[in-house]
């Protein structure tokens, strides 16, 4: 072993039995944290599991479980809630696995979604086919038993009937600039197309604050701003089909932080006559509330 020498050009013998004292005590420390993690029994992984839930680290909650069924594999309470905390952080191939496995043990007793997240989880991962019969099983097991399930594994079928139908006919996309029409040198973002108009959200050039802008698709006339007041904060517009009923969101700054709420918009023609907050369930105190969508269920 070359041991490296001291600015004087002598060995350092001290320096070299100290950097093999924190060697040896940091291998230790790996390996007695090592231990104390074997040493946990699978009911306290389960409980720190259940902790990073409520938190919302599903990617911590997966690994806890993980390591719990490794133990003690015949919780079937476990095994759901490693599929749901494996889908929640995107790891579908993991939670496709564990939900296969709790629908066919459980048989829709206990957890009636198994099934239906198994076929969710695998037309995530593009395997439409295999996914609409397991849609379909869902759907003849639970449309009367437990109609929510039926109602899911039926907009599955849908689903899946789509998008095989999409990839075997796929239809050209054409994509073209709206250039400085539309786009400036602030941001503009969320934009939403009806009849025949474009509403997004723009910084425009100077304010700093975002607008709700309008512009009449395919024209050569520039996108206007639907409300001048420029002392609040518009964005993430949305409207219903009718173009009726529009909701966006109100920004301004709260202790220094830039907080949204929604807001209904009362757009008219060329304007936002009026901003009535939505009711305090909807906009939280304290949170920010943004990108609203409106829909109708069942499309």
């Amino acid at each position: 072993m070359n041991i490296p020498p001291t600015p004087s050009g002598k060995c350092s013998f001290l320096n070299f039995g100290k950097m093999r004292f924190i060697a040896i005590f940091l291998s230790l420390t790996i390996a007695l944290g090592c231990l104390q993690a074997v040493a946990q029994k699978p009911t306290e992984l389960a409980a720190k599991a259940g902790e990073a839930m409520q938190q919302q680290d599903y990617f911590s909650a997966a690994q806890y479980f993980a390591e719990a069924l490794k133990k003690d594999s015949s919780d079937y309470r476990w095994w759901y809630d490693y599929a749901e905390a494996s889908r929640l952080s995107n790891d579908f191939v993991h939670a496709e696995r564990a939900y296969k496995k709790v629908s066919e043990k459980d048989n829709g007793k206990n957890f009636p979604w198994a099934l239906f997240y198994y076929g969710e989880t695998i037309k995530i991962q593009g395997k439409y086919k295999e996914a609409s019969k397991i849609f379909e099983k869902s759907f003849r097991r639970f449309q009367k038993k437990y109609p929510p399930v039926g109602v899911a594994s039926k907009r599955g079928i849908e689903d899946c009937t789509f998008a095989l139908a999409a990839l075997k006919n796929p239809v050209e996309v054409g994509i073209s600039r709206a250039d400085s029409l539309v786009n400036s040198p602030g941001s503009d973002l969320a934009p939403l197309s009806l009849k025949g108009f474009l509403y997004y959200s723009s910084s425009g050039n100077s304010t700093g604050k975002n607008q709700i802008r309008k512009w009449k698709i395919a024209s050569r006339e520039k996108a206007f701003s639907l409300r001048s007041d420029t002392a609040v904060h518009l964005s993430s517009v949305t409207q219903n089909k009718s173009g009726e009923y529009s909701i966006c969101s109100v920004c301004k700054k709260d202790d220094g932080v830039l907080r949204c709420k929604l807001a209904e918009c009362n757009i008219k023609e060329n304007s936002i006559d009026s901003l009535v907050l939505l009711p305090e369930d909807l906009n939280i105190k304290g949170k920010t509330q943004t990108h609203p969508a409106l829909g109708r269920i069942g499309d």
